[in-house]
């Protein structure tokens, strides 16, 4: 990787070498991107990160940090049902950043063929941050309302479409591997188990669920969300949106093996980027490779925790952006 960095090349430079470098960028060349008129029922998400607060250089190479931050955002398209198009990033980049480290961003940022990456903006600034938005089909050929927080219903069953748990611990994990590297992200260091290894690898390769997404909108159902503050958090989320309380089990979450014995903390850890929703009772969706983990009842918008057959109360549910860090930590038996 060549030692160039951004600010002995400067922007106008800098823009022109990626363009040349990433032949879909041809959009970027104006003020801003003109996007088809075609676009039925767009919608729109964005996500930032910050180095230090969500991500740190020294997890894995440019590339996977790229691939990570666009599944993350990714995920909000996919608890809608809805299909990514284009995608605009805005870079806050520190001025010894090194042009081929950016490039290899890129690439990470490119690694599925939509969304189009079509411009965005750089700025410089004291520590590396990244802003995605995301601009999506939300009609295309499907006809079903979109997904949305609100559409759960007393009686609905709660399922998740994958594993949780992965957050949990995690950089202290990769610490002690110091680093994971290359596509088959190999540890420095073989100081982690093979359980531990499989938790850290999903941490850094998340992927968007944007298949299951979909597929839950064909099949009608209305309520999704995705697990990026923690299964519990988002569980709390449809209870206040829909009005209802929502019932999660423990004993019945699947979480990652390396997190199983710290179950209430690995459901508040977050960044799972799966899918949570309510599907009426009489819908067995296992065989599609989801997970039952609760119901949806009469209330007014609470969330009740399950273990063992007794009910937690539980005072943090999740990760707080702007208030609490900590995962599902406070609890007691009621």
């Amino acid at each position: 990787m060549e030692d160039l960095t951004v600010s002995d090349m400067g922007e106008r430079a800098l823009l022109r070498r990626l363009r040349k470098t990433f032949p879909r960028l041809s959009l970027a060349g104006d003020d801003a991107a003109e996007l088809p008129a075609e676009l039925r029922r767009p919608v729109v998400t964005t996500d930032s990160f910050l180095e230090g607060s969500h991500f740190f250089l020294w997890w894995t190479s440019p590339r996977m940090l790229g691939r990570r931050l666009v599944e993350a955002t990714l995920s909000d398209v996919a608890a809608m049902g809805a299909e990514p198009r284009w995608s605009l990033v805005s870079l806050i980049l520190p001025s010894q950043t090194r042009v081929g480290w950016l490039e290899d961003l890129y690439r990470g940022f490119q690694h599925r063929s939509e969304p189009v990456l079509a411009g965005g903006e750089t700025v410089s600034g004291d520590r590396l941050g990244v802003t995605l938005t995301v601009i999506a089909e939300g009609e295309g050929e499907n006809e079903n309302p979109l997904l949305r927080r609100s559409g759960l219903s007393e009686g609905d069953r709660l399922w998740v479409t994958g594993r949780v748990g992965r957050a949990l611990g995690a950089p202290g994990l990769i610490e002690s591997a110091g680093g994971l590297f290359g596509d088959e992200l190999s540890p420095r260091y073989e100081a982690l188990t093979s359980v531990e290894l499989e938790q850290v690898r999903a941490f850094l390769r998340p992927r968007a669920h944007l298949r299951e997404g979909k597929l839950l909108r064909h099949m009608g159902i209305r309520c999704a969300i995705d697990v990026s503050d923690g299964v519990l958090s988002e569980a709390e989320h449809l209870a206040v949106e829909s009005g209802i309380d929502t019932w999660v089990d423990l004993d019945l979450v699947p979480f990652f093996d390396s997190v199983r014995p710290r179950p209430l903390e690995a459901a508040g850890a977050g960044e799972d980027f799966v899918l949570v929703f309510g599907a009426p009772a009489e819908l067995d969706l296992a065989g599609e490779g989801f997970t039952m983990i609760g119901h949806a009842s009469e209330g007014s918008g609470k969330l009740h925790v399950t273990r063992g057959g007794r009910e937690i109360r539980v005072t943090d549910p999740g990760y707080e952006h702007l208030g609490r860090q900590s995962g599902a930590t406070g609890a007691s038996w009621s």
